[in-house]
């Protein structure tokens, strides 16, 4: 049985979700997916660990708005590369990825 984050079952469900996003887009197998998230989940929920970074404390509320796709985005670029911690950085560099996602999607429709 798979171990849930929350008692709230629909956040569970936006993390299964979000596993399904990182296989996808960052090519992570299941079980590193998995292990991605139970560790950003502990991390980012952690009041004192975000205060030490100086950003908010992610709530489920948060993980609502994000969505499976940018909790996927979030996660592959704090813990897969990561990424500075700082907002601004994260910001820049989802902007990029969705550029360039963009642009392979019209490459690949010709």
């Amino acid at each position: 049985m798979r171990r849930l984050l929350s008692d709230d079952n629909q956040v569970n469900l936006l993390f299964e979700r979000t596993c399904s996003d990182m296989q996808y887009l960052f090519g992570y197998s299941e079980d590193n997916a998995r292990s991605m998230i139970e560790e950003y989940y502990g991390l980012f929920t952690n009041k004192s660990y975000c205060d030490s970074l100086g950003v908010s404390t992610q709530d489920d509320d948060y993980f609502f708005h994000e969505a499976p796709m940018g909790m996927a985005m979030r996660i592959h670029y704090f813990l897969g590369l990561k990424g500075d911690p700082n907002p601004n950085a994260f910001l820049r560099w989802r902007k990029e990825l969705v550029n360039q996602l963009r642009e392979a999607q019209r490459g690949g429709s010709r």
